[in-house]
């Protein structure tokens, strides 16, 4: 081909049938769609009993104006090809086709005032319905343009991103990219897909190599968690970290003691789930009956004569649940000599109580505990509990 500039019909179907002869010089079953052309793609694969829709994009880059126009979220395709022609390297020898193969998901609208062609994710970006290819062949867009350039290989698995890209489920919600796992990252979550390789998978096959190098250096032994949150830089105090953590840590120690239980026959499983709704049920009485103290008495009786092992395992959830919702329970709590003795042997717990002792001390978003305790005239001294 020489270095001429083609009209815009005659280049867009050398762009077309450039794009036909690799899917069938690589074994794909494809067509060209003939007459007026489909909305939104013009060759359609067939592969693994699925249709893959492509639209093909042409770009003549000896044009002053290397952009591509087009509804890129909302029309019907499945992968982008950009296939440019007569583009002239620095040794003045003509390339007469380059191509970008882009999946749909890879293409995303801009934010802000940012004029880069690529984002911090690798994703190719476009504004007003115009991608701008101008500094397509800048060196630094050279590591992510390799991403997408003539991927052309009979490695169909690599190749066709529609039949191997899938989406993480953090929180209930799909997620697509790295900012959509920062939005709805759940310690839960994204700790069951990174122990399962889940993780990993979905980073390798979105393209976030630099996420999955980080990913295969973790120390197993030295929190994983805190490192997933470093890595995908999700901002959260030590607070909410170690409440995540706890309460995580809390519901596998309990899974353990339940599938341990479940090994026996049925009438022991049963026995299980009686045990754990009988604790569950006197928890949500306590917050119904949370100003009457005489009931609450009576609850942590109750819990240390048919609870008191769950209470063990529970406790430091139960404190800062209560503390919040029912203040007047940790008194009783604490009037109990064997329930006072698992919160004494917490020292986050030991401290938390020693900043109430002075009720001058109590600061302002302790408040509703400080009323509580002048309501019910009660005060704590040495980690133990009088009436006034």
């Amino acid at each position: 081909m020489n270095n001429k500039v083609l009209e815009s019909n005659i280049s867009s179907a050398c762009g077309e049938y450039y794009v036909l002869s690799q899917l069938l010089r690589n074994n794909y079953v494809a067509y060209l769609s003939h007459g007026t052309t489909q909305k939104g793609w013009d060759i359609l694969v067939f592969q693994n009993d699925k249709s893959i829709k492509i639209q093909v994009k042409t770009v003549q880059w000896k044009e002053s104006s290397k952009t591509i126009q087009g509804n890129f979220e909302d029309k019907d395709f499945d992968i982008l090809v950009v296939v440019i022609l007569n583009r002239k390297s620095k040794k003045n020898k003509i390339h007469s086709f380059d191509s970008l193969i882009i999946h749909k998901d890879s293409i995303k609208a801009k934010k802000g005032n940012k004029k880069s062609l690529f984002n911090e994710n690798g994703n190719i970006c476009y504004k007003n319905k115009t991608i701008s290819l101008n500094t397509l062949y800048a060196k630094s867009n050279e590591t992510n343009f390799k991403k997408y350039k003539n991927k052309w290989k009979t490695n169909r698995r690599r190749q066709m991103p529609k039949t191997i890209k899938f989406n993480l489920i953090l929180d209930g919600k799909p997620v697509r990219d790295i900012e959509g796992l920062q939005e709805n990252f759940c310690i839960d979550d994204v700790l069951a897909v990174y122990e399962n390789g889940l993780l990993e998978r979905w980073l390798k096959v979105r393209g976030f190599d630099d996420y999955s190098k980080k990913i295969n250096k973790i120390k197993k032994d030295d929190g994983i968690i805190k490192q997933l949150i470093k890595i995908f830089g999700i901002e959260k105090s030590e607070k909410e970290i170690m409440e995540g953590i706890y309460s995580l840590s809390f519901w596998n120690e309990r899974k353990i003691e339940i599938e341990e239980w479940l090994k026996k026959d049925n009438a022991v499983k049963q026995i299980v789930a009686d045990y754990h709704n009988g604790y569950k049920t006197l928890k949500q009485q306590t917050i119904e009956h949370k100003f009457d103290m005489p009931f609450l008495k009576q609850s942590t009786k109750e819990i240390y004569k048919t609870y008191f092992e769950i209470f063990k395992i529970d406790y430091k959830y139960f404190f800062y649940n209560f503390l919040n919702s029912v203040p007047l329970m940790i008194f009783a709590v604490l009037m109990n000599k064997n329930l006072r003795k698992i919160f004494l042997i917490e020292e986050s717990i030991r401290a938390d109580l020693s900043n109430i002792v002075d009720l001058f001390k109590i600061k302002e978003t302790n408040l509703n505990l400080r009323n509580v305790i002048l309501k019910n005239k009660l005060f704590i001294t040495d980690f133990g509990v009088r009436i006034i």
